[in-house]
């Protein structure tokens, strides 16, 4: 069987995968050349924000294929040759009889099978891990750096727990599923489009960097913080995965 499956999903990661890893990529040149972070709090926040403006696009089109897919009209189709519009009329004749049953077939059938792939807003384990993985790498590379410096052994468990897994993976999901779920929501064009898109991205980096500034807090901070910060994580990521693929 031959079947539409359209990759609305895997265009999201597309464009979300490299935004991440660039600022991941530039947090690093920022520690070993700037000593400062206040240029890429800049950079986070313009690559955020064209990341969501893309997004949104992305998630437009989705939502239209749907509309047109509920006021398909056989009439307004054409082709380039008439030759290849009478072969695909005898063709439709013969598979449904006629041009008014396809037309019902694409408004209920093929709608009804395409809405859940259309609609899907799951990431995939293949596509969390792209996600997350530079991001995790950067954070295990600060705690290598902390181990080579001599800090003790409990110090480098919190530090992975806080930020290598709560940060850099539960969280990182986390606000990953809500920069798709934002983009998806006000997908449609505004007045004063890319301010929206400005809005969002300011929310997203917002929410990545509280994350940061608590995954640094509670590892310094001891036990049972860490614990808290890695339950929270764990559930909120939990709850929302389990929200995604139902």
């Amino acid at each position: 069987k031959i079947s539409f499956r359209p990759i609305y999903m895997e265009l999201s990661v597309l464009i979300g995968v490299p935004t991440l890893h660039l600022n991941n990529l530039f947090m690093v040149v920022c520690v070993m050349h700037f000593k400062s972070m206040y240029p890429l709090a800049v950079f986070s926040l313009i690559s955020f924000t064209c990341c969501v403006h893309l997004l949104r696009r992305s998630q437009c089109t989705r939502h239209q294929l749907l509309a047109d897919l509920q006021k398909f009209d056989l009439g307004n189709a054409a082709c380039t040759h008439a030759f290849d519009r009478d072969f695909v009329m005898s063709a439709i004749a013969r598979w449904y009889g006629s041009s008014k049953a396809f037309t019902k077939y694409v408004r209920g059938a093929l709608r009804e099978e395409l809405a859940p792939s259309i609609n899907r807003t799951g990431l995939r384990p293949g596509y969390i891990a792209m996600l997350c993985l530079s991001g995790m790498s950067v954070q295990a590379q600060v705690c290598v750096q902390h181990w080579i410096n001599g800090s003790s052994p409990e110090l480098l468990l919190r530090f992975v727990l806080s930020n290598v897994l709560s940060y850099a993976l539960l969280w990182t999901y986390c606000v990953a599923r809500l920069l798709l779920h934002l983009s998806s929501r006000f997908a449609a064009p505004w007045r004063c489009d890319f301010l929206v898109s400005l809005t969002i991205g300011l929310g997203i980096w917002l929410m990545n960097f509280i994350g940061w500034v608590i995954g640094q807090a509670v590892a310094q901070r001891g036990a049972p913080q860490t614990g808290g910060w890695v339950l929270l994580t764990s559930v909120v990521s939990f709850v929302i995965l389990r929200r995604s693929w139902h």
